[in-house]
């Protein structure tokens, strides 16, 4: 990935074909960092590893929002859920990940 970056860096970023390489690069490292994490055994000592993993996904978004039919923005909330876990709400046994109600659900 840091030859691609050394590559991506020399081209004019304001050209369509490159952006969306940018996009790539930023979706893929993120998702490559957190997924070294979790293999290593998801150390929360080790926790720096998801947060750059969580911010090379917002700059991800930051490019191209809508790739991958939005799929990132549930990434990113994962990300953020492992970094900072919400607390269980009312009687509810897990947090609410994906921030849903049931009227989201069944209404």
């Amino acid at each position: 990935m840091e030859k691609k970056w050394a590559q991506l860096e020399k081209l004019d970023a304001s050209r369509p074909e490159v952006k969306e390489q940018n996009y790539r690069y930023h979706a893929n490292l993120g998702t490559f960092l957190v997924h070294h994490w979790a293999r290593q055994g998801a150390d929360r000592t080790k926790i720096d590893e998801v947060k750059a993993a969580r911010d090379e996904i917002a700059k991800a978004m930051e490019i191209n929002v809508n790739a991958h039919f939005g799929r990132e923005t549930y990434q990113l909330r994962a990300l953020k859920w492992i970094v900072d876990p919400p607390k269980a709400e009312g009687s509810q046994n897990l947090p609410n990940l994906l921030g849903w109600s049931f009227d989201d659900i069944y209404g």
